[in-house]
C-alpha cells in the first residue's frame, strides 16, 4: 500500500466519503462489468467510507479495475465518486476505466463528468430520461464529443422529444464551426426519436433520399467543417410517415 500512503489519502483525517454517486434508487449500489471472456464482475462495496480500513478496501478494488479492460460496463443509477478517486489516486495522471461499450442510463452533470474524466471507450451510450433544460448539459456534452481520442462514438437517447431539435442543432453547429474538428468522435447516434422531419438547412448538402422497405425512408446529407473543409460528416435520417425515428452522424473523412 505504499502508493496509497504517498498519495496522502492515508495521512489525511478520515471523513465520510461516498463510494458511489447515486441516482434514483439509493439501495442499489452494485457495479457490473463484463470482461472479454463474458465473465461478470460484480462489486458490492460499502456505500460510505467511514474509516481507514474502508479506504484500503476501496483503493484495492479500484486499482484492480483501473488495470483491467472490459467488454461492457453498465451505469444505471450510480458512478464511482470522482472525489473518492481523486482522494485515493491524486489528480494526475487521471485514472481511467477501459470499457469497450459503456451504457449510462441515469443522467446528471456529475455522471457526464465521470464519463469525460474517468472513461475510455469505443462506444458510449448516454440516456437522458429526465432532462427538460438542455443548457446545463451543452458544455460537458460538447467536451465529450470533442474527445475522439478517448471515445470512438457516442449514442444519445432522449425521452423528451421536444429537446432533441435544439441539441441536434447544437451538435451540427459543433461540426461546422469547431476550430479543431479532427478531435471529434467518429460517429454520433441519436435513437428512439419521434420528431417532425424538416431536413437540414444552411450549408448541408442533400446527397440522396430513398425508400428502404415498407414506409421507411432514408435521407442522407453531408456537411463540412468551415475551418477544414476536408473534414466531412454524413447525417442520415431514418423517417417513417414524415417522423424521424433515428439520426446517424458519421465522419466520412
Amino acid at each position: 500500500m505504499n502508493k496509497l500512503n504517498k498519495s496522502g489519502a492515508m495521512g489525511c483525517k478520515i471523513r465520510f466519503v461516498c463510494i458511489c454517486l447515486m441516482g434514483i434508487n439509493k439501495f442499489q449500489s452494485y457495479h457490473l462489468l463484463h470482461n472479454s471472456e463474458r465473465h461478470r464482475t460484480i462489486l458490492q462495496l460499502p456505500t460510505i467510507i467511514k474509516n481507514k480500513n474502508s479506504i484500503k478496501i476501496a483503493y484495492y478494488y479500484l486499482n484492480k479495475l483501473f488495470n483491467c479492460s472490459f467488454e461492457r460496463g453498465y451505469c444505471y443509477e450510480f458512478i464511482f465518486n470522482p472525489e473518492l478517486i481523486e482522494l485515493l489516486f491524486g489528480r494526475t495522471p487521471k485514472q481511467q476505466f477501459f470499457i469497450e461499450s459503456f451504457y449510462k442510463v441515469y443522467n446528471t452533470k456529475n455522471l457526464l463528468k465521470f464519463v469525460l474524466n474517468h472513461l475510455i471507450s469505443n462506444n458510449v451510450k448516454i440516456n437522458f430520461p429526465h432532462v427538460n433544460n438542455t443548457e446545463e448539459y451543452k458544455d460537458i456534452l460538447s467536451k465529450i464529443l470533442m474527445n475522439g481520442d478517448k471515445f470512438k462514438g457516442v449514442g444519445l437517447l432522449f425521452h423528451n422529444r421536444f429537446i432533441v431539435p435544439e441539441l441536434f442543432d447544437f451538435i451540427i453547429n459543433q461540426i461546422e464551426t469547431s476550430k479543431d474538428c479532427s478531435k471529434m468522435v467518429d460517429f454520433i447516434n441519436i435513437n428512439r426519436l419521434s420528431i417532425e422531419y424538416t431536413g437540414l438547412n444552411g450549408k448541408a448538402e442533400k446527397i440522396e433520399e430513398q425508400r428502404e422497405y415498407g414506409n421507411l425512408i432514408k435521407a442522407k446529407y453531408q456537411i463540412s467543417n468551415k475551418f477544414n473543409p476536408k473534414i466531412k460528416f454524413s447525417i442520415v435520417y431514418k423517417i417513417i410517415f414524415e417522423t424521424v425515428k433515428e439520426i446517424k452522424i458519421q465522419r466520412i473523412y
